[in-house]
């Protein structure tokens, strides 16, 4: 299991926003805003999640 290490700014949107999204287009948007912004936050971390996700044949080599 990699060691990874958590951001102390973890994203500029919360899930707790994105749950308070009206479900619908707004919400899908919200869903993809969220996921970029802890993607980003968590950039240093990179690495290791793709080699997990690669590791339990979660990840689609495409998408990296």
């Amino acid at each position: 299991m990699p060691l990874l290490t958590l951001p102390k700014e973890r994203g500029a949107i919360t899930a707790v926003q994105v749950l308070e999204t009206a479900a619908g287009v707004d919400r899908d948007a919200a869903i993809g805003e969220w996921c970029r912004s802890v993607w980003t936050a968590c950039s240093a971390n990179r690495e290791a999640i793709i080699a997990l996700l690669r590791e339990y044949r979660l990840a689609q080599p495409a998408l990296f």
